[in-house]
């Protein structure tokens, strides 16, 4: 919602579209195509410019609140500080290995524990 709660910015998943709905009438006045699976808006305070998390693009998509479209495309940052890809999943060793102790990462085959949090 912006600052004014004037109008209300929607994501939608199915069609990788964000809906701008005006809060008078419950209408919606544009609706502007983002990156693949959106999943969350927020506008910055001034309220000129809404930020859509797009989950499969791996990106944020950027909207001028004035024009309804997207002026700017960022990119998802991907963390450095650790030699495994959290993105795909751990596989044991072998069978006396356990998830928690012995695990290589299945795209860069380095061997490591699951950390507990997954920081991106």
């Amino acid at each position: 919602m912006n600052p004014a709660e004037t109008r209300v910015y929607v994501s939608n998943q199915g069609n990788a579209s964000v809906s701008v709905m005006d809060t008078a009438n419950n209408s919606v006045v544009a609706t502007t195509a983002v990156g693949m699976f959106p999943q969350g808006v927020t506008v910055n305070p001034a309220g000129t410019r809404a930020y859509v998390a797009n989950f499969s693009s791996n990106n944020v998509s950027v909207i001028d609140t004035a024009t309804n479209a997207v002026c700017q495309w960022v990119p998802r940052p991907v963390p450095s500080e650790s030699p495994l890809d959290y993105r795909a999943p751990l596989l044991p060793l072998s069978s006396s290995a356990t998830a928690s102790s012995e695990c290589r990462c299945r795209s860069t085959g380095q061997i490591g524990a699951e950390p507990a949090h997954h920081a991106y």
